[in-house]
């Protein structure tokens, strides 16, 4: 299932790049970016267009863009300007070594972590991702909109970014594995995706072999991202969007460098796959682009020639106009990240050792990461391609420090982006600290060969060739001995701190779903939706009242007067007329109520407590965790 998933998300985009005209590293390792991109923009206009989304559309959609791609790109590529360092077959081979590597371990540990991709993440978001691969699948309804069904059925303007979802869909359409399957699988491929991604920006920004060769080899050993992001939330779009986040910066620089059609092409499409997964990594992607404007080389302003301005200027128009369908929505989720506010936990200085050393919320600290990333951050000021990466670096720190130890007005705004949350926060961070990371890798490089040179005796020119890919590979499989193996032990505990039986959904839980669905002739089911029985509708399809947990009180306009009557008077007013109606509406013939909850901040809806003594209602089966009834209507 991970390699269907890895070919899903690189397959399309590479298709595509070709299409463009991208070719070499900055081709491969953009193709997830642009795998997403097209799935962002085509589930956009199908969803308003009224197609359905389906493996088959989604493959036609996609010969059309690359049609379209090819007439645009091919009349004006001409021969975009190659990249200032060649590769020798031995560069390209260690690279794809590198790659293949962190693709190896990082998924091991994600399919370790997730019970070999079978079990079902406890946290609060895991159901609302896995109901919306579900009913995407089942409706091929890919409209930015649709997931109203899922998360508020009754309000007009509900949005949520729908991409990765989207992708899931098309996973889950096979009907091969269960959709926490498709979730975990997904996750499995992120750091083989991210190792790509920085490929592809490094050949640009920093194209010496051996700092894209450190990029792609280092990208898996990050705690903070992906692995805790497939911890905490889970936050699984937003890891998406980070993931192939250095791509769409790559091709950005590329794009300053030598304006083309094809490239100002990826480029739009790439920034609509980041709109749409996830809006707040399109931010974070335009923040690190800036900077590389104005922080980086100075050849790469784009205001210093008006060919390359209008270029930039001409590419973000078509990002806006390809991403026109969802726009409007986004809005919505700016003034919903607003409202969130999570207490300080940590004091500032501990914040800011804590991120440095990458052990926020583990017990000991990634230290070799963190030597790397010192040796890198020297280097950075006296490199003009790195410099960029070091602001970066130095700005998600100080957002990361005014989320986790800060609860005042300003820290709240300027946070709010990132929902005021330091684990999103830590997430970005990976994104120039891997940068500074693989520099500081070649800076021992650097250190290796100077000492060799100051040994007596002169080797032949052939020997002092070969001499620089000894010394990286040999710093290689040191770093791979010290951490041990890419800290593959460690990422597997990180991502299996959700994934245990319950208490969201217990293995009973789970039995019940079953026997429900087994039961069921008819009509939908009323859930308590904060104790795990929404996985009912992704598990085994249940027509649920609720779909995805939520927040009380809870506000009718999202989700219906009836909905809220039910969850709040469905027991204690079961004789009245407006849970009478309520039931005859939603035509609910079903009941069924878990012992666990999605966190220990929520506790039994008050509509649902003390329901054996509700007349009107069976009870039809149980057992330890769950208990299903049947309900009579027309009682009162």
């Amino acid at each position: 299932m991970i390699a269907a998933a890895l070919a899903l998300l690189l397959v399309p985009g590479f298709v595509l790049g070709l299409a463009l005209g991208l070719r070499g590293w900055v081709l491969v390792g953009s193709s997830p970016a642009l795998t997403v991109g097209a799935a962002g923009v085509l589930a956009a206009w199908y969803g308003m267009t009224g197609i359905a989304w389906t493996t088959t559309s989604t493959l036609v959609g996609l010969l059309v863009l690359c049609a379209v791609a090819v007439a645009c790109a091919r009349p004006w590529r001409g021969h975009a300007s190659p990249c200032a360092i060649r590769y020798g077959l031995h560069h390209h081979v260690a690279i794809g070594a590198a790659l293949a590597g962190t693709a190896v371990v990082g998924a091991l540990a994600v399919q370790r972590g997730t019970q070999n991709l079978e079990g079902i993440p406890q946290y609060w978001d895991a159901m609302f991702h896995a109901n919306a691969v579900r009913y995407i699948a089942e409706t091929q309804d890919a409209a930015p909109s649709a997931l109203a069904a899922v998360a508020q059925p009754a309000n007009p303007d509900y949005y949520y970014p729908h991409t990765y979802h989207s992708l899931g869909a098309l996973l889950f359409d096979s009907g091969v594995e269960p959709v926490q399957t498709v979730l975990n699988s997904l996750s499995a491929c992120l750091p083989a995706v991210f190792a790509l991604s920085l490929v592809a920006l490094l050949r640009v920004v920093a194209p010496r072999p051996a700092m894209v060769f450190a990029g792609a080899l280092l990208a898996g050993m990050f705690s903070a991202f992906p692995y805790d992001l497939v911890n905490f939330g889970p936050l699984l779009p937003l890891a998406l969007a980070i993931a192939v986040l250095p791509a769409a910066c790559g091709l950005l620089v590329r794009l300053v460098r030598s304006p083309s059609v094809g490239v100002a092409g990826a480029l739009a499409v790439a920034a609509v796959g980041l709109l749409t997964t996830h809006p707040s990594a399109a931010v974070a992607a335009a923040l690190l682009m800036a900077l590389l404007l104005l922080t980086g080389r100075r050849t790469d302003r784009p205001w210093r020639d008006r060919r390359t301005l209008l270029a930039v200027v001409l590419t973000a128009a078509a990002a806006v106009v390809l991403a026109s369908p969802g726009l409007r929505g986004l809005t919505g989720v700016a003034g919903n990240a607003t409202e969130i506010d999570w207490p300080a936990t940590e004091t500032p200085g501990g914040a800011v050792g804590r991120l440095l050393l990458f052990n926020h919320e583990t017990l000991w600290p990634q230290w070799w990461l963190a030597l790397l990333l010192l040796l890198g951050a020297v280097a950075a000021l006296r490199s003009p391609a790195l410099r960029p990466f070091l602001v970066g670096a130095g700005v998600f720190l100080a957002l990361f420090v005014l989320a986790a130890s800060y609860d005042t007005a300003v820290s709240l705004r300027l946070t709010s982006v990132w929902w005021n949350d330091r684990w999103r926060l830590a997430a970005l961070f990976v994104v120039p600290a891997a940068v500074l990371a693989a520099a500081g890798f070649v800076r021992l490089e650097d250190w290796v060969l100077r000492l060799l040179d100051r040994l007596p005796g002169r080797p032949p020119p052939a020997a002092l060739v070969a001499r620089g890919s000894v010394v990286v590979g040999l710093l290689a499989v040191l770093l791979v001995l010290l951490t041990p193996n890419g800290y593959l032990e460690r990422n597997t505990r990180q991502v299996s701190l959700p994934y245990r039986d319950g208490p969201t959904v217990s293995s009973g839980e789970e039995a019940a779903y079953a026997e429900l669905a087994r039961l069921w002739d008819g009509g939908t089911v009323l859930n308590d939706p904060a104790d795990g029985s929404p996985w009912a509708y992704a598990l085994e399809g249940l027509p649920l009242v609720f779909k995805t947990p939520l927040t009380q009180p809870s506000s009718p306009e999202q989700f219906g007067s009836d909905r809220i009557t039910l969850i709040e008077d469905f027991a204690p007013e079961r004789d009245s007329a407006a849970v009478e109606d309520a039931l005859e509406s939603l035509d609910v013939r079903w009941v069924i109520v878990g012992e666990g909850f999605a966190t220990d901040t929520v506790s039994r809806a008050p509509g649902l407590e003390g329901l054996d003594a509700v007349p009107g209602l069976t009870e039809v089966w149980s057992n330890d965790a769950a208990t299903i009834y049947r309900v009579e209507r027309g009682t009162s």
